[in-house]
C-alpha cells in the first residue's frame, strides 16, 4: 500500500475567517437584502388576502376564528 502525504486542514473557526466570510458576504449582500425583503412582503399581501372581507369568514380559511375573535375584541 502506497504512503499517503496528509495535507493540512484549515480550521475555519480559528484566525483568518474573516477572509472567507467577506469573500462571501460582500457580494452576496443585495440578494440576502432582497431576499428578507421579498419574504416581507409576500407575508404583507398573504396577511391581507386572509383579512380580506372575501375570505376572512370562509371556513376553509384557517385564521377564521383568530380573526371573528379580533374583531369582537375591537367592538368592545
Amino acid at each position: 500500500m502506497a504512503h499517503t502525504r496528509k495535507l493540512p486542514v484549515k480550521c475555519s473557526h480559528g484566525p483568518g475567517t474573516d477572509h472567507v466570510n467577506e469573500q462571501v458576504f460582500k457580494p452576496l449582500w443585495p440578494f440576502m437584502v432582497a431576499g428578507v425583503i421579498t419574504i416581507y412582503g409576500v407575508s404583507a399581501i398573504q396577511d391581507m388576502a386572509v383579512r380580506s372581507p372575501q375570505y376572512a369568514t370562509d371556513p376553509k380559511n384557517p385564521y377564521a376564528a383568530q380573526i371573528a375573535k379580533e374583531k369582537a375584541h375591537a367592538a368592545h
